[in-house]
């Protein structure tokens, strides 16, 4: 697990699609609310944040009805707020207003289900780091994340000074995840042949 400004880690599990194994089924009203397994730790709230969904049963069958985000007390995992709207303003409104939009979005928080390498390559021409990953799930028989498939994640360079500052990540190697970051701006062949470092740090095999 890693940190980062909630703001950012928000930004970048929206926009994937990675499959993720249901965290826990809630009844609620009537409905069930399937969370995500991949979850946004908040400690100055004690709160977790999950991507959720809300579905009717069809046939025995749990049908998708509409997204939300949910907000899920630490301790206990009582579900405490949810909305059709996004992690920080979900946050924001649970919070009465108490914090400013910005406020929420600069929170540090901890992205609970990705496991980043401790050592990482360091591409000087792009100012980025890459680092290995695996994408876990958690297994509530266990009651711990258990690991699912690998990922890549480009993180910009001076990041393990400022904790988190990660740009993309993707279920692929290295070069075709920076392809695709790139979305074009540079051929294959030349991101194949882009001078770089292989950095290993002294003191931590593995970041979490």
């Amino acid at each position: 697990m890693f940190s980062c400004p909630f703001g950012i880690a928000e930004k970048l599990l929206r926009e994937k699609e990675y499959p993720s194994e249901p965290d826990k089924e809630i009844e609620v009203d009537g409905k069930v609310m399937v969370l995500s397994g991949l979850r946004v730790y908040l400690p100055e709230f004690s709160v977790t944040v999950h991507e959720g969904i809300f579905c009717v049963r069809v046939d025995g069958k749990l049908q998708p009805d509409y997204f939300v985000t949910a907000i899920v007390d630490r301790n206990t995992g009582t579900l405490l707020y949810d909305e059709e709207c996004d992690f920080a303003e979900c946050v924001f409104h649970w919070q009465e207003e108490k914090f400013t939009l910005a406020q929420i979005e600069a929170q540090k928080c901890i992205v609970e289900g990705i496991v980043i390498s401790g050592w990482w390559v360091h591409i000087p021409e792009l100012n980025i780091n890459m680092h290995e990953g695996v994408f876990c799930n958690y297994d509530e028989e266990e009651e711990e994340y258990l690991p699912d498939f690998s990922l890549t994640v480009i993180m910009e360079a001076d990041s393990e000074k400022k904790e988190g500052e990660w740009l993309y990540y993707e279920q692929d190697g290295f070069e075709i995840t920076l392809a695709n970051y790139q979305n074009g701006k540079m051929a294959m062949e030349a991101i194949s042949e882009l001078s770089c470092f292989i950095c290993i740090p002294d003191d931590e095999p593995e970041t979490e």
